[in-house]
């Protein structure tokens, strides 16, 4: 009902903004560039799990670089969820060492 509602009404004023308007063509040749790169370093990523040597980084999305304790709230907020989810079934906790999980003790 709403998408109907706003594909009658005209598209003016502050509304102007929910206008469709086709990409240029330097926009989208960007945009399949981008998925053509994402598809290659996804096959990549395949690749490294079917024989067992994929080794991510523990890097924090939101800011761009690894984080350690203290550096980054959310991130803190995180792992002490995690933690105490884990503190019920210890046994789901990977047996790994603990350099792999540095950031989470």
């Amino acid at each position: 009902m709403l998408a109907l509602f706003l594909r009658i009404i005209p598209k003016i004023g502050p509304l102007q903004a929910l206008a469709f308007k086709v990409p240029p063509p330097a926009a989208e040749k960007l945009f399949l560039a981008s998925v053509q790169q994402t598809s290659g370093r996804y096959e990549v990523l395949i690749g490294a799990i079917s024989e067992n040597r994929l080794r991510l980084v523990n890097e924090n999305f939101d800011i761009g670089q690894p984080t350690h304790r203290g550096d980054y709230w959310k991130a803190d907020e995180t792992y002490a969820k995690l933690l105490e989810q884990f503190s019920d079934a210890p046994d789901q906790i990977s047996a790994g060492p603990a350099s792999e999980h540095p950031g989470i003790l």
